[in-house]
């Protein structure tokens, strides 16, 4: 996938610096969703950002993608995934957990419709386990991938 979003409140813990056990990562991330693959558009994803900045309410938190939303008319912009301006024709894959593909509608601000998808089976706790351990040392990332001006 390009393109992963994560609902906030399923993160229930923020982590100090320091080590970091399988207890943290169950504690960070207590319910144990599979991962959903799906694709969406360029078009759809500037729709969705503009959905997640209106949001008064756990607004997803996004990887894979920046962009730049303008709080006033709400209009998404400078959408770039690995260094390349999002089209709005081309064709993206997404990952988010079981629950907020459950929840669709109201976290994107799009229809599902007929759209593929694929229900992976991994538990996102065990690939964040998994990537912790092959990470050794994780820092925390400075960029910032949604830009709200105009507030």
């Amino acid at each position: 996938s390009e393109i992963a979003f994560q609902n906030p409140g399923g993160i229930r813990k923020n982590l100090d610096a320091g080590p970091l056990t399988k207890r943290d990562i169950w504690e960070v991330n207590p319910f144990g969703n599979s991962l959903v693959q799906f694709e969406i558009t360029g078009e759809e994803l500037s729709t969705v950002f503009s959905h997640i900045v209106s949001m008064k309410n756990e607004p997803l938190v996004v990887s894979g993608i920046t962009v730049t939303v303008n709080k006033s008319d709400l209009k998404a912009s400078d959408l770039i995934i690995n260094g390349t301006p999002v089209n709005p024709t081309d064709t993206f894959k997404v990952v988010t957990n079981s629950y907020v593909f459950g929840h669709f509608e109201k976290f994107f601000g799009i229809e599902k419709g007929d759209r593929w998808f694929y229900d992976t089976g991994f538990v996102d706790r065990d690939i964040l386990v998994e990537a912790a351990q092959k990470a050794g040392t994780i820092s925390p990332l400075e960029d910032l991938r949604l830009k709200i001006v105009g507030e």
